[in-house]
Order: C-alpha cells, then sequence, then structure tokens
C-alpha cells in the first residue's frame, strides 16, 4: 500500500507515493502517530495509509491520521493539550477549541457520508496498545484476516 502526501488516492501520481508508513519532510507527525504507525506495521498481512485525503468532490483537504482503504475504516489520534495559567489547568490545542470541534465535527459527517467508519483514540491509547487492539477488531469485522 501506498501513502499520498496532499493529493487523493485516484489523483496521486506515481512521483508523489511513498512508502506506507512514510510521509513528506513537509507534515509533521506527533510521537503517537509514530507509535502508532509501528505498531501497525508489525502486523502481518495489514497495509494503511497515512495521511489519506478525502471529500474531494466537495473540495476538501481533509485526511485521515491512518486509513484502510480496502475496509473503508480510518483512524483519527486526537491531541489534547493541558497547560497550566495561574494555577489553574486549561486544555488547549484543536480539539479542545470550538472551531476546532465544529471542523472535527464537519469532517467526522462528511466521512461517514462517503461510507467511512471513523475511529477516534487519544494519545494516551496509542501506548498501552489500546487503539492497536480496536483497531484491529474493527478490521476484521470488516473482512481483514490476520493470516
Amino acid at each position: 500500500m501506498y501513502h499520498w502526501t496532499k493529493k487523493s488516492v485516484d489523483q496521486a501520481p506515481a512521483a508523489e507515493r511513498l512508502p506506507a508508513g512514510k510521509r513528506s519532510k513537509k507534515s509533521k507527525k506527533s510521537e503517537a502517530e509514530k507509535l502508532f504507525a509501528e505498531q501497525l506495521a508489525r502486523v502481518p498481512n495489514l497495509t494503511f495509509v497515512q495521511q489519506l485525503h478525502f471529500a474531494k468532490t466537495i473540495k476538501r483537504r481533509w485526511r485521515f491520521d491512518f486509513a484502510f482503504p480496502e475496509f473503508k475504516v480510518a483512524v483519527e489520534i486526537d491531541g489534547v493539550v493541558m497547560k497550566q495559567i495561574g494555577g489553574k489547568w486549561f486544555t488547549m490545542g484543536r480539539h479542545a477549541d470550538v472551531t476546532g470541534m465544529r471542523g472535527d465535527c464537519m469532517k467526522g459527517n462528511a466521512a461517514i457520508m462517503y461510507g467511512w467508519a471513523v475511529l477516534h483514540f487519544l494519545q494516551d491509547e496509542i501506548k498501552p496498545e489500546r487503539a492497536l487492539t480496536t483497531t484491529l477488531r474493527v478490521l476484521a469485522l470488516k473482512g481483514w484476516k490476520k493470516s
């Protein structure tokens, strides 16, 4: 399976394809995403795409963190930043902001309209492999076979 950096699966010319689990140098990858990619790479008979662009027909630049196009399953790893200001803790980051939440809702609803099942995990669900276990269970329900 290949990874496309800026264009959707059916638009990406061969020159833009990167091996699974790779990204362009311009994109930023969280430690949780790196770890999840490593976990997925150890699973036999499993292919995935990182940063898969979808919803091109409605001219959106949305991407899934991880996608399994054969099964129309995607994984989003949501980061939340906690910051202490003046002795009080505040939740910050794209997923904790109303504008970010609204954007996530629009993206999630569009994914459903395109037939995708999208799994959401917080960063702390990657290391104990809860995200991996759940993802593999959903893929098995969709027809993926480990062997």
